[in-house]
């Protein structure tokens, strides 16, 4: 979806979305906002380096990509973690989790 720059999130009232301008602060963040009994959906996890610090802070993580290196992921063993080759733009698939 080229061009799109609008982002629109329906969540339930105890949810949240943050976005932040790089990798570095958004790692940064993760201590600070994720907690022990949070599930945190990680969109565009690649090969899983920022998911394994989420991990280390929530008690399960969803952690997508349209990638194959996604599947390299796997292999970090985390086992409060699922990794999945979804686009993040079906909303369909992730919902049914």
């Amino acid at each position: 979806m080229a061009g799109v720059n609008t982002i629109l999130v329906a969540m339930a009232s105890d949810s949240r979305v943050v976005l932040t301008q790089g990798v570095s602060q958004y790692r940064a963040t993760v201590p600070h906002l994720v907690g022990p009994s949070d599930s945190v959906l990680e969109v565009g996890c690649a090969t899983g380096k920022t998911t394994k610090i989420i991990a280390a802070h929530a008690a399960w993580v969803l952690a997508i990509d349209q990638s194959s290196k996604v599947l390299e992921a796997r292999e970090l063993g985390l086992r409060n973690a699922r990794f999945e080759r979804w686009n993040a733009w079906d909303i369909d698939t992730i919902r049914s989790v």
